[in-house]
């Protein structure tokens, strides 16, 4: 008998007895993205080097959950072939302008099999075989399927801690147990509205330190001159105005943890004084002069690269090695496309009864989206939704007031042209510099050039060039 693998939605099948066990390196998958029925989301369908079926045949079990048996689904749909089986010449889009693209250029590559309603890619009609990368979105009737090159879970952690049923969510909820077994400091790493106060809290909830609720401090916002009087606390007139004492914030925290959000943003000068407290557990009140010990799980967090800022002075190395013994990154949205449809319906649902449901084109202009605010940006986009909308329905759609905030959004988001330039297709001979840049290092070349590592292993393939020659 196999051994199997065990996801959140269903299990598959692994290694027999005496073949080597599954290496954790990107695996072509199918995952449900969206669907009428809400508890499928997140199903995954690993593809094991034979082609696949996407339908609502009765006699198709690509996902644990069976058929795809939905308004629009033709009982044979699409097809998803390995690049290997496929020997017809490829095009990537149905536009007249379109490139064309050999077969190899894609682990995969998606078929409209005659369907009814057709079969897009990303918004476009699927016209022939067409190579998939990760990432990309299928459309099939009512249905939207992500493909993802990523390694398979072995096993999915409950969301509440962290909502997502990507497999970047799910290490975020890993991590987030076993650092909840330490007291060591952490560090919340991510780009602005990724969810650090999200993962602090649930931190904090899996830490045990549920007595109280954790202390927040936005360090911008406190002025440099009433830091210490806000987190250390004062004695009565200890300055005019100070009528009574006041507990800081740091002893607040007593017994519970201290989120500091945004603590790059820390004044210079007052950054040793923090370091002290963090080093000793021990301040003094402004005014006081006896020193106060309180124990306390320190959670900071930050939207800037923390150690280039410490090489440049504007943040203390010392302060850095301090906060930063157990470090956390947090994915932006767009590397979660998955979660997606799973966070709006989060959101959608904390707002409304009746749990309404938008249509697969609107959630498929909003997993295209780019969200370059992420999490916090899709709450807004959910809440704006909800003002806007012209009439309590079953099925809803994005209201006009919508599209023009996400136009406005994905202005936010246009990167920088040497961005832009990065993300343009590599050819030869500039595969060649970057080899010779990076010493053939096939991860750092795949963030320069902003792709993904096994479509760079793919064109070290088409070129016949090895990254052990440039070693």
């Amino acid at each position: 008998m196999n051994d199997e693998l065990t996801t959140r939605s269903g299990t598959f099948e692994g290694p027999g007895p005496g073949e080597q066990e599954l290496a954790p390196e990107p695996v072509p998958q199918l995952v449900l993205a969206c669907c009428p029925d809400l508890s499928r989301l997140g199903e995954r369908a690993v593809l094991y080097g034979t082609s696949v079926i996407i339908g609502r045949g009765d006699n198709l079990h690509l996902f644990p959950g069976g058929p795809l048996p939905w308004d629009r689904m033709s009982r044979r749909h699409a097809s998803v072939v390995p690049a290997e089986l496929a020997d017809a010449p490829t095009v990537r889009s149905s536009s007249a302008t379109a490139p064309s693209l050999p077969a190899l250029n894609g682990r995969c590559l998606v078929e409209d099999l005659g369907s009814t309603n057709g079969t897009f890619l990303n918004g476009d009609r699927v016209t022939c075989l067409t190579p998939l990368g990760h990432g990309d979105i299928i459309r099939a009737g009512s249905v939207l399927i992500v493909y993802v090159e990523e390694p398979v879970p072995e096993k999915f952690d409950e969301p509440a801690a962290f909502v997502g049923t990507s497999l970047a969510a799910n290490r975020v909820r890993q991590q987030l147990g076993r650092y909840a077994e330490s007291d060591s400091p952490v560090l919340l790493q991510g780009e602005s509205g990724t969810g650090k106060e999200v993962a602090a809290h649930a931190l904090h909830q899996l830490s045990g330190r549920t007595g109280k609720e954790p202390v927040a401090v936005n360090c911008p916002a406190i002025p440099e001159s009433l830091w210490e009087s806000e987190f250390f606390g004062h004695e009565k007139g200890a300055f005019t105005g100070a009528g009574a004492a006041k507990k800081g914030l740091a002893e607040q925290a007593a017994g519970g943890t201290l989120f500091l959000d945004e603590i790059g943003e820390t004044p210079l000068a007052l950054q040793p004084k923090l370091l002290r407290f963090l080093e000793t557990g021990e301040f003094t009140r402004v005014g006081a002069r006896k020193a106060i010990k309180v124990e306390t799980r320190t959670v900071s967090a930050t939207n800037r690269d923390l150690a280039i800022a410490a090489k440049e002075g504007s943040f203390r190395k010392d302060l850095f090695a301090r906060i930063a013994y157990l470090v956390l990154d947090l994915p932006p949205l767009r590397e979660r496309k998955t979660d997606i449809p799973v966070l709006f319906y989060h959101f959608l649902h904390q707002i409304l009864e009746g749990k309404p449901q938008l249509g697969v084109s609107s959630m498929e202009r909003l997993m295209l989206h780019s969200w370059p605010l992420n999490v916090r940006e899709l709450k807004s986009i959910v809440e704006l939704l909800v003002a806007t909308r012209l009439a309590d329905m079953e099925t809803l759609s994005l209201t006009r007031e919508v599209v023009k905030r996400l136009e406005t959004y994905a202005r936010i988001g246009d990167a920088p042209a040497e961005e832009r330039a990065a993300a343009q297709p590599l050819d030869k001979e500039r595969l060649e510099e970057l080899l010779s840049e990076h010493n053939g290092n096939v991860a750092v070349i795949a963030d320069v050039a902003g792709k993904h590592r096994w479509q760079v292993y793919r064109l070290l393939k088409k070129f016949s060039l090895d990254p052990g020659d440039y070693r």
